[in-house]
């Protein structure tokens, strides 16, 4: 991991080396953190990292974690990243997670566990995420989803859906973003066509 000043571009200065496959990372006015699998691994077996932005050792977060990624660092002090069960883009797999620790190291807690990978962002004062399950069409792979777009705020409380309860097909989600009134994310087939856009009010509502 590597940065460089915006308002003077020079060489690249080395923030941290790792032997390992970064997924992910982020930063905030000291630190930066992120997520890495094991090269060679076959299992995806990874961590969750950081390390002073000026150098200096590294923490660890959270280990044993499957193929961990999308990692993002919320102003409450928290870190959330996802997991993803071996069996991608198999139907009848194990199920993926939200995660969370403290920046402090506290306790690794699961956020939520009801899908097979998930997309996920914040903003100031809530967890927004878009979670998809593969399912087959004679085949052996998943040839379509179903989804679903919740939130949750960041000190906790009871998961709120934000689409439409009564379609959740067709959504193997690729990614999502988040503005001060909406929610957005795009969506694709497995078979790369016919992506999509799609966006809701931050109170919910159809699609």
């Amino acid at each position: 991991i590597a940065s460089v000043p915006i308002e003077a571009p020079g060489a690249p200065t080395t923030v941290v080396t790792r032997e390992a496959r970064v997924t992910s990372f982020a930063v905030d006015a000291s630190m930066v953190y992120w997520t890495e699998e094991a090269l060679g691994s076959p299992s995806g077996r990874g961590s969750v990292l950081a390390a002073p932005l000026a150098g200096g050792s590294v923490i660890t977060l959270a280990t044993a974690q499957n193929h961990p990624k999308n990692l993002l660092v919320s102003s409450a002090a928290s870190v959330f990243w996802t997991t993803q069960y071996g069996g991608f883009r198999l139907p009848g797999t194990g199920l993926g997670a939200i995660m969370r620790t403290s920046l402090s190291r506290g306790p690794i807690q699961k956020v939520v566990s009801d899908a097979q990978y998930y997309v996920i962002t914040l903003d100031s004062t809530s967890l927004y995420w878009a979670g998809a399950t593969y399912v087959g069409k004679g085949g052996d792979h998943g040839e379509d989803c179903t989804g679903k777009v919740m939130k949750v705020p960041l000190n906790g409380g009871k998961p709120i859906r934000l689409d439409d309860e009564h379609d959740d097909s067709s959504r193997c989600f690729a990614a999502i973003a988040v503005d001060s009134s909406h929610i957005y994310w795009s969506t694709h087939p497995l078979d790369g066509f016919d992506a999509e856009v799609a966006q809701v009010p931050l109170t919910g509502g159809g699609v």
